[in-house]
């Protein structure tokens, strides 16, 4: 049950909503306050079983968004992170028509594990209107406007990134969407239970 000092740190503290992370000068705040803070998004475990759902809500995106079928639809994942990774998984079990593109040595090399058409660093630039949608999960400003000149304008792309990776999104010529806390919106029960299991173990019950 939050007493009224929590409740106000709550209204007052500034944090990150994306990444779950405070500003350091509220630590002592919380230290005066008897308040102990977990940030559920720093949980190794945590993140890879919300990264499951967020594929899923992915799938359900592309599925409402595009007029063609999943088999249909080329689809480029960019990064080779958590949320890649969950998305490569699901996709290979549905058989989905996929590449990935990633900036990091070793990823690029481990993404074969999942398809075999990849790219490493801009060399998926110049394919970019090859493909129905594109997915991003870097969360960091990468894609340029002259990347954004080559996708085709039927194009579904997706962002599932802390951080968009677009600067400018207005008046872009394909569909572009924002699509943060996809676990919420389209698994809730089972994103709360993820966290509920988690509340319990922190409290040791």
């Amino acid at each position: 049950i939050l007493n009224l000092d929590v409740l106000h740190f709550i209204e007052c503290v500034n944090y990150d909503k994306k990444t779950g992370k405070i500003d350091e000068k509220f630590n002592q705040i919380l230290q005066d306050k008897n308040i102990s803070y977990v940030n559920f998004l720093s949980d190794e475990e945590l993140a890879r079983e919300n990264a499951k759902l967020t594929a899923e809500g992915v799938l359900a995106l592309i599925i409402e968004n595009t007029d063609k079928s999943i088999f249909d639809n080329k689809i480029l994942l960019l990064g080779a992170g958590r949320i890649t990774k969950s998305c490569a998984n699901l996709f290979s079990k549905l058989g989905l028509d996929f590449s990935i593109a990633t900036f990091n040595k070793t990823e690029f090399e481990n993404c074969f594990y999942y398809c075999n058409q990849n790219f490493f660093e801009n060399s998926f630039v110049n394919k970019l209107k090859n493909f129905d949608v594109i997915i991003n999960t870097r969360p960091i400003e990468f894609f340029n406007e002259k990347m954004t000149k080559k996708v085709e304008k039927n194009t579904l792309f997706l962002e599932t990134a802390s951080k968009n990776c677009i600067t400018n999104t207005n008046n872009l010529h394909f569909n572009y969407l924002n699509a943060p806390a996809l676990p919420t919106r389209f698994c809730s029960f089972s994103a709360g239970k993820l966290i509920f299991k988690k509340l319990l173990g922190e409290l040791k019950l």
